[in-house]
Parts: C-alpha cells; sequence; structure tokens
C-alpha cells in the first residue's frame, strides 16, 4: 500500500474533530473552532459548567429532534451527549434514509455534541465555526469566515446573525436607546431550572473577565492568558429582553375555526421561552404547524428553518425600532443645546455644559460605529442567504424558507441604511455644535482681554502726564499747578476713549453718518418742493 493511500485511511477512520484539527491549516477559519474545543476542560469552561449544573440543574447545551411525519410532528429532548449517542444508536437506519424527514436543534457549542452531529449528519465544520465568534476585529487571533457568493449554497448550509436586547433593571430601567440596553448572543434566560420538578425563574449571570485599558492589551490578550490564565467572575445580572423577546410569529383571526383553536393553543400555553430560539422552534412545530407545512419540509429539507429565519428577522425589526427611537430622541439635541453661551450663563456653568456635548459626542460616535456593524451584519445575512441588496430574488427556483427570508432580509436592509445616515448626520451636528462653542467661548476671551486693554489705555494718560508734571515742583500734588494734571489727563482720556468706542464701532457709526447725511438731504429736498410746488411738479 502507497503511503499517500495510508494517510488518506488514517484520515478518514479519525473521528469528526480530529479530522476538523488536521484541516485549520487548509481553512484557518476552523482555528477558533479548534481552540473553543481544545479549552473545553479550562478554567472558563469548569465555572460555566458548574453554573449550570449547581444553578439550574441543567448542562450548559442541549439538543432535541424533530421528527416530520405526515399525522405530524414527533419531539424528542436529547439533553445529555449520550442521549443523542443512544438516539442515533436506535434510530440509526431510519436517520440515514432518503425518507426520513428530522431536525436536530442544537444549543450551545459542547465538544461532544459536535461530534456525533458532525459524524452522523456531515455537518460541514465551517458551519460550527462560524458560531464561535463574531470577528469585530477584536484581536488578531481569531479569523473569520466569508466564503464566496458563488460557493454558497443555502439550500445546504448558512448562518445568520443576530442579538437578543436586553432592558438593564438598573439606573437606566426608564431610559430606553440603543446606548442603555445590552446586546447579548441569545438565548440568556434559563428557563430549564427546576425546583423539585417544577420550573422556576432562575437568576441571570455574566461571566466577566478583566478589563482592558486600551485595544492593545485586548489584541494581546491571547498571548497574556497562555501565561497568565484568564479568570472568569460569575457576576449576577439583572435585566428583561426588550418586548419579553419575539413575539408568537403567527397570523392572528379569530374567524377561521383552524385559526382560532390555534390561538387558544397560543393563550393557554404557560411553558414558553419567548427568548429562546431552541424552545420557541419546538413549540412551532408541535403547536402552530399546518399540513402544508409538513409537506414543505418533506419536499425540501430546508423549509424546516422557516421559523427560526423569521424568529431572526423579528429580533433584527426590534433593533431597528430601538434605533429609529434612539435617532428620534437625539435629533433633539441640536435644538436643547444651541450653539451659544446664554447670557445667564457663567464661565464654569458654561464648562460643564461644553463637556456634555463633547460627552454625547461621544455617545453619538459609538453608536455610529454599531450601526455599521449593524449594516455589516445584515449583509452577510443576506449574502449568506444567497443574495444582497441589489440582487434579484430567483422566485420559484429557491425552497420557501429561503425567499421569505430574502424578502425579509432586504426590507431591514433598506429601512437601516437611512438609519445609519441620520446617525452619521447627527454625528456631525454634534462636532459642528462643540466646535462652535468653542469658538463663542473663544471670542468671548478675546472680548475679555479686549477689556483688560482698554482699561490700560484709560489709565495710560494719567500715568502719562503724571509722570511729565512729577518733574517740576509746581505741579505736585500740593503745588500751586496741580490742577493742570486733571485739565489735561481727563480730556485727553476722553479723547482716547471716543477714538477706541469710533474705532471698535466704525461700521455702526459709518451707517448712522450716512443715515443722517440721508435725512439731511431728504428735508432740504422737501422744503423745496414747498417753497415751489409747480416747479417740483415739473421737475417730477
Amino acid at each position: 500500500m502507497k503511503s499517500s493511500d495510508a494517510s488518506i485511511n488514517s484520515f478518514a477512520s479519525a473521528s469528526y474533530l480530529d479530522k476538523v484539527k488536521s484541516l485549520q491549516e487548509a481553512y484557518p477559519a476552523l482555528i477558533q473552532l479548534v481552540d473553543k474545543i481544545a479549552q473545553f476542560d479550562d478554567h472558563q469552561s469548569r465555572t460555566v459548567k458548574s453554573t449550570y449544573s449547581n444553578e439550574y440543574d441543567v448542562s450548559p447545551g442541549r439538543c432535541a429532534v424533530l421528527e416530520f411525519k405526515a399525522g405530524g410532528v414527533h419531539h424528542e429532548d436529547l439533553p445529555l451527549a449520550s442521549d443523542l449517542r443512544h438516539y442515533f444508536k436506535t434510530h440509526e437506519t431510519s436517520v440515514l434514509n432518503a425518507d426520513a424527514c428530522r431536525l436536530f436543534i442544537l444549543e450551545d457549542l459542547e465538544a461532544e455534541f459536535i461530534e456525533l452531529l458532525g459524524d452522523k449528519l456531515g455537518v460541514d465544520p465551517l458551519v460550527f465555526a462560524e458560531q464561535t465568534n463574531a470577528w469585530y476585529f477584536t484581536d488578531i487571533v481569531s479569523v473569520g469566515h466569508r466564503q464566496l457568493p458563488s460557493l454558497i449554497k443555502p439550500q445546504k448550509s448558512f448562518t445568520l446573525r443576530y442579538h437578543e436586547i436586553r432592558k438593564p433593571l438598573s439606573e437606566h430601567k426608564k431610559e430606553l436607546s440603543a446606548m442603555t440596553v445590552l446586546l447579548v448572543d441569545p438565548p440568556m434566560e434559563i428557563s430549564r431550572a427546576k425546583v423539585q420538578g417544577k420550573a422556576v425563574a432562575a437568576p441571570n449571570y455574566i461571566f466577566k473577565a478583566q478589563n482592558f485599558k486600551n485595544r492593545g492589551e485586548l489584541w494581546m490578550s491571547e498571548e497574556q492568558h497562555s501565561q497568565n490564565p484568564l479568570q472568569l467572575v460569575k457576576t449576577l445580572h439583572a435585566s428583561e429582553p426588550y418586548h419579553k423577546g419575539s413575539m408568537t410569529l403567527y397570523p392572528l383571526s379569530f374567524r377561521s375555526t383552524e385559526r382560532l383553536q390555534t390561538a387558544g393553543v397560543i393563550a393557554d400555553e404557560d411553558q414558553r421561552d419567548l427568548t429562546s430560539p431552541f424552545d420557541e422552534t419546538i413549540f412551532y412545530w408541535k403547536n402552530l404547524v399546518t399540513s402544508e407545512d409538513i409537506e414543505s419540509v418533506q419536499a425540501q429539507s430546508v423549509n424546516s428553518a422557516t421559523h427560526l429565519l423569521k424568529f431572526v428577522a423579528y429580533h433584527w425589526t426590534n433593533a431597528l425600532e430601538l434605533v429609529s427611537h434612539t435617532l428620534a430622541q437625539s435629533e433633539y439635541f441640536s435644538d436643547d443645546n444651541p450653539a451659544t453661551r446664554p447670557r445667564h450663563m457663567n464661565t464654569n456653568e458654561w464648562r460643564r455644559e461644553f463637556f456634555k456635548v463633547v460627552n454625547a459626542n461621544d455617545k453619538i460616535n459609538y453608536f455610529r460605529r454599531k450601526m455599521i456593524n449593524f449594516e455589516g451584519n445584515v449583509e452577510l445575512n443576506l449574502e449568506r442567504l444567497g443574495t444582497a441588496l441589489d440582487g434579484d430574488v430567483q422566485t420559484g427556483q429557491l425552497p420557501r424558507a429561503i425567499l421569505d427570508a430574502q424578502k425579509d432580509f432586504k426590507a431591514i436592509a433598506s429601512r437601516l441604511r437611512p438609519l445609519r445616515e441620520r446617525a452619521n448626520t447627527l454625528s456631525t451636528v454634534a462636532n459642528d455644535i462643540a466646535s462652535v462653542r468653542a469658538a463663542f467661548q473663544a471670542i468671548e476671551d478675546s472680548a475679555s482681554g479686549l477689556s483688560l486693554s482698554i482699561l490700560a489705555t484709560v489709565i495710560f494718560p494719567f500715568t502719562l502726564v503724571a509722570s511729565m508734571l512729577s518733574m517740576p515742583d509746581p505741579y505736585k500734588p500740593s503745588g500751586s499747578q496741580f490742577w493742570i494734571f486733571f485739565a489735561v489727563s481727563i480730556p485727553l482720556t476722553a479723547v482716547i476713549i471716543l477714538f477706541l468706542v469710533v474705532n471698535q464701532n466704525r461700521e455702526h457709526w459709518h451707517d448712522r453718518v450716512v443715515k443722517a447725511v440721508h435725512l439731511i438731504t431728504q428735508r432740504k429736498d422737501n422744503r423745496t418742493r414747498r417753497k415751489d410746488p409747480v416747479k417740483s411738479t415739473s421737475m417730477a
């Protein structure tokens, strides 16, 4: 046997994750996935796992499977990797059957789940890699994966980006803007926590690490952590999902018997988690599905993602609503902060107001950068769905789920672009206000300097005359000619002040002189007309 044949057989017999590791040099985007898998037993992973186990009595990840049959959709929970392994062992023949139609749902990336799903279903490892990091240029180690549009086949696999919006239950709970909310990768609610078999409200935690002083420290964090492992601190967090999560994506109608029954199911369902795409996808296919939906999934399996795609699009709709609200409130900024200094405001108060403007400008710039990220993510979603903002929709050539998603995200992208332009304009307005206010302060400072100069000029004649008259004795304060000091100084000072005032307002005095000459000329003409009206008429 040739050495090449031996290496091929060795590769074919390797586990799924070993194959992924051996391909990371050829596909750099897999490096991030391999690093995550390799660190599944590090301090961070152990902290997260112990918290889920102690606080919630569940594991971080879970899996479920939906089987689409003519009579309905069968659902089975697989909370542990051992449950998934047993499922594949029991249903191995039917899973690989061409007529079988199943949807496997995975929450969180645990190594054992990745190994089983990747090996048994042949999942492209780049799909898992795209779930590990958003790659917002925050480090130099992570490598983003952006496939060429010509190689994208959304009927086979795709990954969409979105965030869950949460409102902090803190001092900002009454504020609602894109700069006071928290964007997290969903889900964050833990509705699976149980006490004596009953679901209870579980606390939320954020696992915080050390803060970085600048971007350089952040970029070098990978090297630092290899020498000094990063320690996570479990911090209690209080927030609630925006609009309580995603609304039920099912049209309401009380006229149809079928729709009325479905609405009753929705109203009576108490165990739902509107923030979890995992739970909501299962609820939709178990309770809201129609026979036409099942037939569409059996015809084209990608249609099983119909609800999930609408769930993601609805979260983007929430984000657009929040951005629009923030812009509407911020556009009153120029009215509330005029580019002048009110006369009733002293210098210290004006300085505080000026710093407020500068701080607001920093927030607006942060908001503008966030909008750029939003637009990039929406465009990437469209690209992964097989189209672009200006691209044509391939009507009739794509599955219904993909066509609906293209339509939704095209609408989202078209709404997002003018909002980003408004954010850019708002940033320019804030910069202009700060610059003009600084200019006004400089003008007032120069005016203060001018006042001091005028005062020195007024005092100068007295100093000059006093120095001149201090030489002979008759001009001393006790001398007989001391009155000459005032007789000379006061008129001289008056002349200088008059010159400064006229020179400072020469345009004003010029206009007044012109108006006065015009008025005198007009009066002379009027007197001439009264004296000789016949001559005036003939002249006219």
